[in-house]
Formats: C-alpha cells, structure tokens, sequence
C-alpha cells in the first residue's frame, strides 16, 4: 500500500515534533524486484543520503 501526499505530510511533520530522523524504505529485494532500485521506491520515493549521514552521527553519538 502506498502512502498518499497528505499521509506523507503528517507523517513527517509527526518525525520533526518528535525529533525523529525521517526516513523512507524503497522495498528493495535485488533481483527479486527488478523494477525498484536500492533508495528509490514507487512514485518519487528517493532517500536522500543525507538521512543516512544524520543516521550515523546520531548513532555515533550513543
């Protein structure tokens, strides 16, 4: 089930509240989804790798 812009707003207003590191999943399997590639998913589904940057520095931190 795909996410609508609207469900994709709330979400990430929800993630900036709370201090959240938003993120996105692009469903990625390999060969065993031909049609979606490693960070990018349906629609304009693209994860900047910028979240993955944050995501190690938060980590680092720990």
């Amino acid at each position: 089930m795909d996410n609508t812009a609207d469900d994709t707003g709330n979400l990430l207003r929800l993630a900036i509240k709370h201090n959240i590191v938003p993120t996105g999943g692009s469903d990625f399997h390999g060969s065993f989804k031909p049609d979606i590639s490693m960070g990018k998913g349906r629609g304009n589904l693209k994860v900047p790798y910028e979240v993955l940057e944050r995501l190690k520095s938060i980590s680092d931190g720990v």
